[in-house]
């Protein structure tokens, strides 16, 4: 990197290779290791089938066996393990022996799904004691882990440089709506077709770039409410395939029931596009206080298609909008989340 700082990302083995060239531009290597998944993510892991269940414990067996195997060989000053789930457990489990420092870099469904989760909070609890730095990505989950873990981490802000795009925003009488994420019940993907099916709205066009196993569940929801070809699942997809459809879009939508501070906030700040979400994370500080978005209480879809409604009759507010995106991108980027890592950590490589 500019810092002088070699990087080396390791993480399990996927079956989709979409991002993996993207990536690979920021880091010195990236190291893959094998387990008995790869066709879905670890939060898509569900507790109720035999094979999944033996997925989630591959991941959390066979990532410690892979990452102990990696550190006899490779000697590193620092370890970052952004996610405690399951990373935390593996590098938590492993500093002693190796006695590398580490910090923890806890997201919303770390501390807002797992931790609830009896064995995962224990995990969790004791990557947090042994950490010795440890982040959020939000002033919510700081509360949290200050009240549940008695540390008091500091705000690092997960977002990333996304590609150039030649794409231009055209207005037109359709309003194109844009959700990108998991199709989880915690994102609330349904919500968002319910609510357009309240605010009565005709002409619109509603992009899902996504995956999970509320898919079919959606298709036949939106056939139902006879949106036809107006709602769109284009499935998980790369970098610059999501910044050229942020550009293009009037919005992009969080209908979500619990986050952190989702990564696609920033994002679409990078492309101008403003947004209207659901009352979860910091995105409410942010859209009021910067002026970039609207929000409405989590959970309510008969708000959230009043505010579709809204939107959809006052198309001057999308061009207010995306005029102050500028600000809120000098204030948060990838680049200023690496500059205060580094120069908390670099003291570690001096000690060794």
């Amino acid at each position: 990197t500019s810092l002088g700082v070699e990087i080396t990302v390791f993480t399990p083995r996927m079956n989709y290779q979409y991002d993996f060239n993207y990536i690979k531009k920021s880091v010195a290597n990236i190291k893959l290791f094998d387990w008995k998944g790869g066709e879905k993510r670890l939060a898509e892991l569900k507790f109720t089938k035999f094979k999944e269940i033996r997925q989630l414990v591959s991941i959390f067996r066979d990532g410690k066996r892979e990452l102990n195997k990696f550190l006899k060989e490779e000697e590193f000053d620092f370890i970052l393990a952004p996610w405690l789930i399951p990373n935390g457990y593996y590098i938590s489990s492993l500093s002693h022996k190796f006695k590398i420092p580490y910090g923890v870099w806890g997201l919303g469904s770390d501390l807002n799904v797992y931790a609830k989760k009896p064995f995962m909070k224990q995990i969790i609890r004791k990557a947090f004691k042994r950490s010795a730095v440890s982040f959020v990505n939000s002033i919510g989950l700081y509360d949290i882990v200050r009240k549940n873990y008695n540390k008091n981490p500091l705000i690092l802000n997960t977002t990333r440089s996304i590609p150039k795009t030649l794409v231009k925003y055209e207005k037109n009488d359709k309003i194109k709506l844009i959700f990108v994420g998991r199709l989880e019940k915690v994102k609330g993907p349904d919500l968002l077709i319910n609510a357009l099916k309240q605010s009565g709205i005709i002409d619109f066009e509603l992009n899902f770039i996504g995956d999970g196993s509320m898919l079919p569940m959606l298709k036949e929801l939106s056939n139902s409410y006879g949106f036809g070809g107006k709602v769109i699942f284009s499935g998980f997809q790369g970098a610059q395939f999501i910044a050229d459809r942020l550009a293009g879009a009037d919005y992009l939508v969080i209908s979500s029931h619990s986050e952190g501070m989702p990564v696609v906030f920033w994002e679409a700040m990078q492309t101008g596009t403003p947004v209207i979400s659901t009352e979860v994370g910091d995105i409410k500080y942010y859209c009021d206080s910067y002026n970039v978005g609207r929000t409405v209480a989590a959970g309510d879809e008969v708000e959230f298609g009043n505010l579709l409604n809204f939107i959809y009759h006052f198309k001057g507010l999308r061009n207010l909008l995306s005029s102050n995106t500028e600000k809120i991108v000098k204030h948060v980027s990838i680049d200023k989340s690496a500059e205060k890592f580094y120069n908390l950590i670099k003291g570690y490589a001096k000690q060794k």
